[in-house]
């Protein structure tokens, strides 16, 4: 059984107190709302947004239980502006050090997914669709 507790004028979730011998989990957040750090069982991960848009730009992971690494993301621009379409895991010096992945997309369809893992090949996924839906009709890996 778990029990929270909210910011007073916020409503903000704040804390996670469970029980049963499983560790709490606390949030803290911005001014302007958005959440800034998560401290649980495997330390603490701080959330660092973009300044243009707000929108999330990386995830930097505790150093002891996850050696410093950070979750960095991309977004579209143009037609599809918005949309994540890149996800690095690495360090704060090398964003891609152990692993990236990219997305296209055309329109409102992803058309291919681009990924790498440390000391592995690029392996790029092409995907096809049903005319005139959006039923996926094939992926093709090169």
């Amino acid at each position: 059984m778990a029990a929270g507790s909210a910011g007073a004028t916020t409503q903000e979730l704040r804390e996670i107190d469970y029980n049963d011998g499983t560790r709490s989990i606390a949030y803290t957040y911005k001014r302007s709302g958005a959440l800034a750090t998560v401290k649980d069982e495997t330390g603490t991960r701080n959330f660092n947004y973009r300044s243009n848009d707000a929108k999330l730009d990386n995830e930097q992971l505790d150093a002891a239980f996850y050696n410093a690494r950070r979750v960095t993301l991309g977004y579209e621009t143009g037609l599809s502006a918005g949309r994540c379409n890149l996800l690095e895991v690495g360090t704060a010096s090398t964003p891609n050090a152990d692993y990236s992945t990219k997305v296209t997309y055309t329109d409102t369809r992803i058309t291919t997914v681009d990924g790498t893992s440390n000391g592995n090949p690029e392996r790029v996924f092409t995907l096809a669709y049903v005319p005139y839906s959006d039923h996926l009709q094939s992926v093709t890996q090169t």
